[in-house]
């Protein structure tokens, strides 16, 4: 679907390409010297219009507003939630099962997730560390 799409664009832009050489090859070269140089002054007299209405026009300086207020509040510890022993030992057997997988899909796994071995030792780090306690 997508290559007929594009293909159908492609032959769209080669027709009007083809038609705007036609048209341009009855033209003498004097006509499209003319056609060049009122091209050239339209847009360049439009360029110096913008250029002389922004200097010359005492508008304020336009400022965005933030979308949102900055809030900011002392330092606070972030209230991490407690791990069950449930909790942990399905962890400790996902992780088992996953270093278990055969060497191709083990790999295509850590492709696919590459910070999930380093989020499970930060969980057991965390366990060990609330156990402590």
């Amino acid at each position: 679907m997508k290559q007929k799409i594009k293909a159908k664009y492609l032959l769209f832009k080669r027709r009007i390409a083809d038609a705007l050489q036609r048209k341009s090859e009855s033209l003498s070269l004097r006509s499209k010297k003319i056609m060049l140089f009122l091209f050239c002054s339209l847009f360049g007299c439009a360029s110096i219009t913008v250029i002389i209405h922004s200097i010359t026009t005492k508008a304020s300086v336009v400022s965005i507003q933030a979308k949102m207020p900055r809030v900011i509040h002392q330092k606070e510890e972030p209230v991490l939630p407690f791990i069950s022993k449930n909790e942990f030992e399905r962890i400790e057997v996902f992780k088992k099962q996953v270093y278990a997988l055969p060497k191709v899909t083990f790999d295509s796994f850590m492709l696919a997730r590459p910070k999930l071995m380093d989020s499970i030792t930060q969980i057991e780090n965390y366990y060990k560390s609330q156990n402590k306690k």
